[in-house]
């Protein structure tokens, strides 16, 4: 059984306007995956996680959280709002209390663990994401933009989600600090085997770190399953607007002169090791 499905699900901003920005989207994602949302600007992406998360509710469909509608009742909401952890794009939208300690805090202590339990929580928290001891008693806002967004996702993983929803988690941070934050979810994320979904424009973190990708088009899902399935052959992705994958642009365009080349080829690594060959393999003819 899924732990979360959108059935049939369609959210309207403005009653007064008939444009669904998400349009009648049917998706099942199972427990322990890694689910990644792709599509372009204004394609439902983020209104499709908020729904999943509960910032929103379905104008139209139902939220299934393991099989139960989580909308049905007040204590089936309240039952999936402990379980759920959300980090929105903006750190500063989540960030509200005096110390960046009372922050991670929060989720914690709205959960009913002792101060002993939370702190614990908090400890652990932050020492994952690199937020020092000696940041606890600062004002989160005093902070740079870097920062802040560790905090915030520390505090959302203090309260240790059973389904965790990001929306561009790195949005705003330099490359390498991009690739230290998702290196921790992903390890978080195998450690605790929650479920992880994760909102992003990169098609290279979706083939660095996702099990299974959802495209989003025109609100609807257009294209669902595992990465390497989806991005086999992903000339769709200039079809709705994407940018595709540099690496695999280029081994499409050597497939298309002649080459005989893989096309599903994500690492740079792997991809230079390849080119290498071929080009020894030329030069000895």
């Amino acid at each position: 059984m899924p732990v979360v499905e959108a059935v049939n699900l369609s959210y309207i901003y403005n009653s007064n306007y008939d444009k669904k920005t998400v349009d009648g989207v049917n998706l099942k994602i199972e427990k322990g995956r890694y689910v990644s949302l792709i599509g372009e600007t204004g394609s439902g992406k983020t209104t499709l996680a908020e729904n999943l998360g509960l910032i929103l509710k379905p104008t139209e469909g139902k939220v299934l959280f393991d099989g139960v509608d989580v909308w049905a009742s007040k204590a089936a909401e309240l039952e999936f709002r402990k379980k759920i952890g959300v980090v929105f794009q903006f750190a500063h939208h989540q960030l509200f209390a005096e110390t960046v300690y009372d922050d991670i805090a929060f989720g914690p202590r709205n959960l009913g663990f002792s101060e002993q339990e939370v702190g614990f929580k908090v400890h652990n928290a932050a020492a994952l994401f690199g937020v020092h001891e000696n940041l606890f008693k600062k004002s989160p806002f005093e902070l740079s933009g870097g920062q802040q967004k560790r905090v915030a996702i520390a505090g959302v993983l203090a309260m240790e989600p059973s389904v965790l929803i990001l929306d561009e988690p790195t949005a705003g941070i330099d490359p390498a600090g991009r690739s230290q934050i998702l290196k921790t979810i992903r390890k978080y994320h195998d450690q605790t085997n929650c479920t992880t979904i994760h909102v992003t424009h990169n098609m290279q973190e979706v083939v660095d770190f996702a099990d299974e990708v959802a495209v989003m088009n025109a609100g609807k899902v257009f294209r669902f399953g595992p990465v390497e399935e989806v991005f086999g052959n992903s000339d769709f992705l200039n079809e709705i607007g994407l940018e595709n994958l540099q690496i695999l642009e280029v081994f499409s365009r050597l497939k298309n002169l002649g080459f005989s080349v893989p096309t599903n080829v994500y690492d740079a690594k792997a991809a230079a090791e390849i080119i290498k060959k071929m080009i020894l393999g030329e030069e000895k003819k």
